[in-house]
């Protein structure tokens, strides 16, 4: 309990305020107690008289609890010490001046070169489960940053801060008034949770109070805004973050936070004679080992003292941040401190672009000697610490002199210069508030008054980052933790390295689009179209005009008649669905991608974009100029209704002729099997091509790979030889059908530059057939245990005996590390290696990227990482050299065909890999995803990934080699295995969204690992001596994520029994000693092991069944045209009720093909069929004698499979006849299997077992993937 003496008519307390919060009553509970009847020693501190007891009430503690917490100063300096090291957990990062080369503490000044030391935290308050932000797509992080010069207070504001969110969670701060016994439980518990990552507060030491407490930017999450009780990655949030920097003006002092760290550490001064003044100078290294090294190479922050790192702090902060939170308590410098805050906002308001530059500025009157109650008004503060000075720039050779010259020399309207303050705070800031936070200390001060200002003091903090948010939303400046990461790694880089403004733009990779609507995809060719036609407005409008309108008419046509067979009104349809979309991509275009026209008198761009985030414009290099955003096209005065009204008419004329003949356009012309619709079909598609090729020139320099430019309605998954990318419905449109191959389509040309292909296989594409399932391969990660996987690999085809390629087995491969650079040769072999050459290239590429036979150089590279000279152990290049020899130098990941020699292939491939420094799980594939979200794809053929590019990012192992940086992109990529070392998990959730639309069954899901290694972890002393910094991060990671078995284990546990059944791990045991990632001596010892394994019955079944799967899944159904007959079906066909679906069977392996030859000769036997009871699980249709297997008919009386091979005539192709018929509603599974020779084992064909409603539902989806 608490108690106030006090006059009835005062506003302030008169006397000390006594605290009792135990209750006198025997086991009450209560605490504090609130029971008015329970006895306190409340009375006891009370004086004499009943007039005196009558000036006194018990007042609520919780506001001299908060106030406490927040503001306690520890005078034990062991204490003050042991909290230092807790926050060091908390620190982002700091900038400190190395000594120079063999310099001593004795010769050190302070002046050499500035380092940016960066530590993991954002990564670790934001993606706390290190889930590669899977689970933070959907967090929308802001920043609050705190400034302001040394002993301001700013720790014991944040601190304030983030109890003020816990009291909130809690609900405790209702006025100043306690809730219930349990919210102080709550709040409690919340701020113990804390401990570890509270802002530590200036110690009461007499030794310590002149001297900045803390060292380096720490950053710290809001729990009140975090969703911290249910982190739910589905639920948006929007999360702030405190960021407390080191005062300024403190100068070469090091903080209480250094100086302890110093006294707990052997005092070498002594030996070293340095006299004792000298140790006041800042070290070059403090608290754990920094994650990241940056050398500050940038000359502006080379100057003499701390005023460079001060300079550091402001441009990098006041980029990022949303919120600055400037802390001043000497009302006697206000003037001067408003100077410096403006010139610090002034060195850095226009050192970012495409982002808000102006930022919201909360001036905070903290612990100021003087208190007036009049302070607690907003209006009355503002106008004290704001109006009435004289102009605050006019110091001579001042950089906020510099500032406003500069502004009004390049500004012609003297109305818009910076003539007044009040110009200057609009031009460095969006609003300016003043709030005042009263001393504790002073004796007028109500506890509840303080409590009181500190929640208003974030209320409005967050009321400011919302708005701040909001103007970054509406000019699409939106960053989720992944986008966010992204950002923070390339402004630490930038602000290092340039004195340029940092470009938020090209930063978030906004330049890279993936649009996932027709809208979006409008938008990105408008993009494309305005960025290759860079001349002045006027030069070459007329011929863009018209070219986007063609294209944007046939993209139209071929939308309608997708979605509108039956003959529609043009007019409607384009009134009611088109406009609509024509508006949506204008807007996407303008509010996204537009660029400003202007150009500087050296001929360069301006960068700004878009409009809404335009303030002036801006060169690569910083210039500056005011001007209003310079539009190519007047979109807003005219031309929008122009284009939009050409393209009406244009289309309302093409739809008209395209019809004349006909009513409809029936779905079956598009599989040419009615005769009289084959000529809508043809005129719609012959159409199309004659547009796009009015325009060939312009489409030899236009190219996308995340829009397909023959309909700007799809993600296109198909390149050319020529470049150009097409969609699968678009393929499937223009292309001619395959004569030699199931569901693959050929282009003699590209349809929209008339280029050819290289050879007969460079247009080839195929597609996943509608009812087949899905076959996948994956690999783990286990550097040169790599060979145990392609023992493993060998073993399989071995006992498929078909002599076929790895790839032609499977739909999907994803690997990681060493697995991922596997499956890359797998998928991606130009040179058509064999298995055995495949083995013989990864033992010498191993040997060479692993060789330690130079010991004094091995050693030698160990002690720079421990200096953080050098980031691994070895180097990368004898890898690089490797994979360019194996993959070639240039040949594309996405679009192999550009490269002569190479072509399409229709298996897809996916590596692992991680983005940054192991911030963001990413996959690196060779497709794209159908609904867009495609990350590592670049539009730019330039930029995207190469093969050998592929596989060193996916194998830079930490600690072992060097993270791979692609320099196009700017992206830095480390080992996929320190998310997912098996990549299982990932492979399996790639089925669902490459083939989304009727989830496509899993037929085999085959997991190679690179050995069980038996004998338990160990550690070497080297490794333990070298693990520092980022390695430490990444290695300690890599240990935590690389047990590859409790990945499948878990993985397996989360399956359900129907995909259970379909899973195969091969995991062959290790004996011994455990084999490390760079022990290349021991692969041939790892090849026989596996030898070994499959000589024994488990090993022997375990590849025999697997293969037995990979060769039934050649096999699959393919439904005929017209081949679905429901049970409902009004044309007059009969059903008797039941629903009916006639087709073939086909296989995978090209018609006439050796391999064909070789499965229907000496491998398959024969096709049979059955149906299971609902319920039944597929191992039992084997087991159980009371199933009924139907042999299917090949030709005549005979089921052989042989029957399909004809020698005579040398023709080798399957296509087996079969029905279904099944009652309505069914839930009984149909199974066509297939018998292999010498076998009684019947093995289900692809996509099988399904139920009747899933196979029509397959059977009647119209385009393929």
């Amino acid at each position: 309990m608490s108690g106030n003496g006090k006059d009835q008519d005062d506003d302030e307390d008169t006397s000390i305020t006594i605290y009792c919060v135990t209750c006198e009553v025997p086991d009450c509970r209560l605490n504090p107690c609130t029971n008015p009847e329970h006895q306190t020693c409340w009375k006891s501190h009370l004086p004499g008289g009943a007039a005196f007891v009558r000036k006194h009430q018990m007042l609520n503690p919780v506001a001299q609890i908060i106030i406490e917490a927040v503001t306690h100063s520890e005078t034990d300096e062991s204490r003050q010490q042991r909290l230092h090291e807790l926050d060091r957990n908390a620190r982002w990062f700091n900038v400190r001046r190395h000594p120079p080369a063999f310099s001593t503490p004795r010769n050190f000044t302070g002046q050499g070169a500035p380092i940016l030391q960066a530590y993991d935290r954002f990564r670790h308050l934001c993606d706390p489960n290190l889930s590669g932000n899977v689970e933070t797509t959907k967090h929308f992080p802001r920043f609050v940053s705190f400034i302001g010069d040394t002993c301001a207070g700013k720790s014991t504001l944040v601190r304030a801060m983030i109890t003020m969110g816990l009291a909130s969670n809690a609900e405790v701060i209702s006025g100043g008034d306690i809730s219930t016994e349990a919210d102080v439980a709550q709040l409690v518990a919340a701020m113990k949770r804390r401990t570890t990552e509270w802002p530590v507060t200036r110690s009461a030491s007499s030794d310590s109070l002149t001297s900045p407490t803390t060292q380096g930017v720490h950053l710290y999450l809001d729990e009140g805004t975090s969703g911290a009780e249910s982190p739910s990655p589905s639920a948006e949030q929007h999360p702030i973050l405190f960021i407390d920097c080191e005062g300024f003006g403190a100068g070469d002092a090091p903080t209480n936070a250094e100086r302890l760290a110093d006294e707990e550490r052997p005092d070498h001064r002594n030996r070293l004679n340095v006299p004792a003044s000298h140790s006041r100078m800042r070290s070059h290294s403090r608290g754990p080992t920094p994650d990241y090294h940056y050398r500050v190479t940038a000359p502006c922050y080379g100057k003499k003292g701390k005023d460079g790192i001060d300079l550091f702090y402001a441009r990098f902060l006041y980029a990022i941040s949303d919120v600055i939170v400037f802390v001043t308590r000497d009302d006697t410098k206000m003037m001067t401190q408003l100077q410096t805050v403006l010139e610090w906002a002034s060195k850095a308001v226009y050192k970012s672009v495409n982002h808000p530059s102006r930022k919201t500025l909360i001036i905070v009157r903290h612990k100021s000697e003087l208190h007036k109650t009049e302070f607690y008004d907003e209006g009355n503060l503002a106008a004290k610490y704001l109006e009435n000075h004289p102009k605050l720039w006019t110091l001579p050779n001042t950089p906020l002199k510099k500032f406003v010259d500069d502004y009004n020399a390049s500004e012609p309207d003297f109305r818009k210069r910076i003539t007044t303050n009040q110009r200057l705070y609009d031009i460095l800031f969006r609003k300016i508030i003043c709030w005042y936070i009263p001393s504790k200390d002073n004796p007028k001060v109500r506890p509840h008054n303080l409590v009181r200002q500190w929640a208003g003091l974030r209320s409005r903090i967050e009321l400011a980052a919302r708005e701040e948010q909001r103007v970054g939303n509406a000019a699409n400046m939106k960053y989720n933790v992944p986008e966010m990461s992204r950002i923070l790694g390339k402004a630490f880089i930038h602000f290092t390295t340039s004195e340029g403004p940092f470009d938020f733009y090209l930063a978030a990779r906004r330049d890279n689009p993936n649009p996932e609507t027709m809208g979006s995809h409008l938008g990105n060719f408008l993009r494309h179209v305005f960025e290759f036609d860079d001349k002045p407005v006027g030069e070459k409008s007329e011929s863009a005009h018209g070219m986007m309108v063609d294209v944007v008419v046939a993209a139209l046509l071929t939308w309608t008649f997708r979605r509108f067979p039956q003959r529609v009104s043009p007019d409607e349809a384009f009134e009611r669905e088109l406009k609509p979309i024509c508006d949506s991509g204008i807007d996407e275009y303008l509010e996204n991608h537009e660029a400003c026209t202007y150009r500087f008198p050296d001929g360069t761009n301006c960068v700004s974009r878009p409009e809404k985030a335009h303030l002036q414009h801006v060169s690569r290099t910083g210039g500056i100029v005011p001007g209003a955003f310079q539009r190519r096209l007047k979109w807003h005065n005219g031309y929008r209704k122009r284009f939009i009204d050409d393209t009406r008419e244009q289309y309302t004329v093409e739809y008209q002729r395209l019809l004349e003949r006909r009513d409809s356009f029936n779905v079956a012309s598009w599989r040419n099997q009615n005769p009289t619709a084959p000529s809508a079909n043809d005129r719609v598609q012959s159409r199309r091509k004659g547009i796009h090729r009015d325009h060939a020139a312009l489409w030899s320099h236009l190219k996308s790979y995340k829009t397909c430019f023959s309909c700007l309605d799809g993600v296109p998954d198909h390149v050319l030889a020529c470049g150009h990318a097409y969609c699968p419905c678009c393929v499937q449109e223009l292309g001619t059908p395959s004569t030699n191959r199931e569901c693959a389509w050929t282009f003699a040309e590209c349809c929209l530059c008339g280029r050819g292909g290289n050879d007969l296989n460079t247009n080839y594409i195929q597609l996943k057939p509608r009812c087949a399932g899905v076959r996948v391969l994956t690999l783990d990660g286990g550097g040169i245990r790599g060979v145990v996987e392609l023992a493993l690999l060998q073993a399989l085809a071995d006992e498929a005996e078909l002599g076929v390629p790895i790839r032609d087995y499977f739909d999907l491969i994803v690997g990681t590390s060493t697995g991922g650079l596997i499956a890359l040769a797998l998928a991606l072999n130009p040179q058509s290696k064999s298995l055995p050459e495949l083995t013989t290239f990864f033992k010498d590429a191993a040997t060479s990227t692993f060789d330690q036979s130079r010991v004094a150089k091995f050693f030698a590279k160990v002690g720079m990482m421990l200096f953080s000279i050098n980031d691994s152990i070895y180097s990368a290049e004898s890898l690089k050299e490797a994979t360019r020899d194996l993959f070639g130098k240039s040949t594309s990941l996405f679009a192999p065909a550009l490269t002569p020699g190479h072509s399409q292939i229709s298996t897809r491939v996916a590596v692992t890999s991680s983005v940054g420094y192991a911030e963001t799980m990413t996959l690196i594939s060779n497709y794209n995803h159908p609904h867009g979200r495609n990350e590592t794809r670049e539009e730019d053929s330039s930029k995207d990934m190469l093969v050998w590019e592929a596989a060193l990012a996916t194998s830079a192992a930490p600690l072992y080699l060097p993270p791979f940086e692609k320099r196009e992109s700017d992206t830095m990529y480390v080992d996929g295995a320190v998310f997912a070392n098996c990549p299982a998990a990932y492979a399996y959730a790639e089925t669902k969204a490459l083939w989304p639309d009727h989830a496509a069954s899993l037929d085999l899901l085959v997991s190679l690992s690179t050995g069980n290694q038996t004998k338990p972890r160990g550690q070497s002393t080297l490794l333990k001596f070298v693990l520092n910094g980022a390695i430490r991060t990444f290695a300690n990671m890599l240990l935590h994520q690389s047990n590859s078995n409790e990945s499948w284990t878990t993985f397996e546990g989360s399956m359900p029994s129907t995909v259970k059944a379909r899973l195969y791990r091969l995991d062959p045991p290790l004996v011994g000693d455990r084999v490390a990632l760079d022990e290349y001596a021991k692969m041939d010892d790892l090849i026989s092991a596996v030898g070994d394994w499959t000589k024994t019955n488990e090993g022997r079944n375990k590849i025999k069944q697997t293969a037995e799967v990979m060769l039934a899944s050649l096999f699959f159904f393919e439904p005929d045209e017209d081949g679905i007959i429901r049970a409902t079906d009004t044309t007059g066909r009969s059903t008797a009720g039941r629903n009916q679906l006639t087709g073939s069977i086909r296989c995978r392996l090209p018609q006439n093909s050796s391999g064909l030859r070789k499965l229907l000769a000496e491998k398959a036997d024969s096709m049979w069929s059955t149906v299971l009871d609902h319920g039944m699980m597929l191992h039992d249709s084997n087991s159980s004698s009371h199933i009924f297997w139907e042999p299917i008919r090949v030709s005549g009386a005979s089921e052989k499979l042989s029957n399909c091979v004809n020698d005579e005539v040398g023709q080798c192709h399957v296509k087996i006849n079969c029905t279904f018929v099944d009652d309505a509603g069914s839930h009984r599974l149909h199974v066509i299997a297939l018998k292999l020779k010498g076998s009684e084992k019947r093995v289900p064909i692809s996509g099988f077992p399904a139920t009747m409603t899933a196979l029509m539902d397959r059977a009647s989806t119209r385009w393929l993937q």
